[in-house]
């Protein structure tokens, strides 16, 4: 139980850091709603980082850049209701991959966190 807990709160930590680092969100904006899921995995690191792409750009993300972090993939989208970042992180040392929107509108960013599991179950091989 104690290594469960150390392993969920040495991610969670990655990912709020990450989450922190990478995004920017508009001043002008409330306060974001950030939204985040993660699933298991038993995929190696560069195989999750391929499908981290192709999720986050058939979701509709563009790419931050076309360097990728050494575990994550990050981009953003322009909706109606404002700006989106969406972040796809692989820890394939802990058999995991996490998902994370944020932006304006919670049910958006939920939506989003939806449609990039979604695209990354469904770009497996």
């Amino acid at each position: 139980m104690m290594k469960s807990c150390k392993r969920f709160a040495s991610v969670w930590t990655g990912v709020l850091v990450g989450v922190a680092i990478v995004f920017a969100v508009p001043a002008e904006a409330r306060s974001p709603a950030i939204v985040t899921a993660w699933d298991d995995m038993v995929l190696d690191r560069e195989t999750c980082i391929t499908r981290a792409r192709i999720a986050l750009t058939s979701s509709g993300f563009d790419l931050y850049t076309s360097e990728t972090l050494e575990y994550s993939v990050g981009g953003y989208r322009s909706l109606g209701s404002g700006e989106y970042s969406g972040l796809v992180r692989c820890v394939p040392d802990k058999r995991m991959v996490f998902f994370v929107a944020v932006g304006n509108e919670r049910s958006t960013a939920e939506a989003l966190v939806r449609y990039l599991q979604d695209n990354f179950v469904d770009n497996s091989p």
